[in-house]
């Protein structure tokens, strides 16, 4: 990637998105990274039969539903708290489960 590439669409200000990741158990944090973005194919491909849907069914893509409008009533505050809010509560159910298959030996 060049450098207007990764500026584009990773470091201007105006529409990159950071958030903040908190680990509390280091080496569980490393199995799910090894898991996920290792070498070995077949625990990862197993990882994402299980638990990730493939589906064209939303009407809007999420990049759409990040370029809709915002209500100027002050209700941007409250749908983007909500937003991460169930962002959070997905990250952890993501990686409890992650925890649980590869405790389990499903990984």
């Amino acid at each position: 990637m060049n450098a207007d590439q990764l500026w584009d669409t990773t470091m201007d200000p105006e529409t990159r998105t950071l958030i903040r990741v908190l680990i509390d158990d280091k080496a569980q944090a490393e199995r799910r990274v090894t898991t996920l973005m290792g070498n070995k194919v077949e625990p990862r491909r197993k990882w994402i039969e299980k638990h990730v849907e493939f589906s064209m069914a939303d009407d809007k893509s999420i990049l759409e539903q990040d370029m809709a409008p915002t209500p100027d009533n002050g209700q941007a505050h409250l749908q983007e708290k909500v937003k991460k809010e169930t962002s959070d509560q997905q990250i952890a159910h993501d990686m409890e489960q992650i925890s649980l298959d590869f405790e389990s030996g499903e990984l």
